[in-house]
């Protein structure tokens, strides 16, 4: 049996048998459902706030059936994937980039856009902690999808480049504070992306993000390491919203195939000067949560925004959206690159015929732990 969430994505192969004791899911299910109506009340307070704020911010949506859509002379799609396998020696992670250059479907990647780590066996045992391992291979992935978007850039120059997320580097965790390792890699990936949006800008190529789980609340102005500047009017709309997500404000304000706003927020980063990035926030099905898209390179060349190179990103998005709401060059680049727990798996085995065969029938450095399910 399969599952999938609301935006079409699968989530699992596997239905679990409930064995939990009747009167513990009783009591669970009560917490659940009390917690679910306090939930309730408090959307009632800010859904309320947001329906007055619509007729303040109206005349900054547009709709995408008054755009045109656009279709560039070439583009690439990247999208990066990783995934880890729990032994008894450590934890051994994988990641991979990979792009798709339009028309042609030429998958390209390099020798260094996969790999494993720690690339050193020897190192297995001294892989720090699960919650460190994991930013670092998070980190490691994204910034191997930057460096092959500007690689492709140097060598391919497509007219716009298409990325499976956003623009902007993910913030600081404070993980970095307690693992040099993930400090010099932080400090790596933000690099990554800071050369990506100057070489854009250099060879005049459109970069796109497509963010589909934007949990951002740049509307709200909260964080530290943007400036956020968007029209006057919006900010004064927004004073006294509670601190909220920008994809539940968006998925009240807007309609299907509405976006928001117009003109896009601009915003720049407070210390990676090299980082522009314009924001649009749109809403392609009306039973599905908004996305933001990000848009850089040559759209954010020099203090103006030029608002037709945006206009045509929107008239890209929407020449390639498909019935999930998604545009397709995203869900084939995100089909191509994913690491299944299916092909660790199946990777795992080979890896335990090979060790057992090298090993003489002995096991234990690569030992799956208990209770670990690949």
């Amino acid at each position: 049996m399969l599952l999938y969430s609301f935006n079409g994505e699968k989530l699992s192969e596997y239905v679990e048998e409930i064995t939990t004791y009747d009167k513990l899911v009783e009591s669970l299910r009560s917490l659940f459902l009390d917690y679910t109506d306090k939930l309730v009340q408090e959307e009632i307070g800010y859904e309320k706030k947001l329906k007055e704020i619509l007729n303040a911010i109206s005349s900054f949506k547009g709709n995408l059936k008054d755009v045109e859509p656009y279709e560039p002379r070439s583009f690439v799609v990247l999208d990066g994937a990783s995934a880890t396998i729990d032994i008894e020696a450590g934890y051994i992670g994988a990641y991979a980039a990979l792009a798709i250059m339009f028309p042609e479907m030429r998958r390209i990647y390099y020798n260094d856009s996969y790999g494993i780590i720690p690339s050193d066996p020897s190192l297995l045992r001294k892989t720090p902690e699960r919650v460190i391992f994991n930013r670092l291979i998070d980190l490691v992935r994204e910034r191997k999808v930057m460096e092959l978007a500007y690689h492709i850039i140097k060598d391919h120059r497509p007219e716009l480049i298409l990325l499976d997320g956003s623009l902007l580097p993910t913030p600081r965790t404070g993980l970095e504070d307690k693992s040099e390792e993930l400090r010099r890699e932080y400090n790596r990936y933000s690099n990554s992306i800071c050369s990506l949006h100057e070489e854009a800008k250099n060879r005049g190529v459109l970069l796109v993000g497509f963010v589909k789980r934007a949990r951002s609340k740049i509307l709200k102005r909260a964080s530290k390491e943007l400036i956020i500047s968007m029209k006057p009017e919006i900010e004064e709309a927004f004073i006294g919203l509670p601190d909220i997500y920008d994809i539940i404000i968006t998925d009240i304000l807007l309609g299907q195939n509405e976006y928001f706003p117009m003109p896009p927020i601009n915003i720049r980063h407070s210390f990676l000067h090299e980082i522009q990035v314009a924001s649009i926030f749109i809403k392609s099905r009306g039973d599905m949560t908004p996305y933001r898209i990000d848009i850089g390179g040559i759209a954010t060349k020099g203090d103006r925004l030029d608002i037709d190179l945006i206009v045509k990103s929107l008239g890209f998005i929407k020449n390639y959206m498909t019935s999930l709401g998604i545009p397709f060059p995203i869900l084939k680049v995100d089909e191509e690159v994913k690491l299944s727990r299916r092909l660790i798996r199946e990777i795992y085995d080979d890896m335990r015929y090979r060790y057992l065969n090298r090993r003489k029938g002995k096991m234990l450095t690569i030992k799956a732990i208990w209770g670990e399910y690949l």
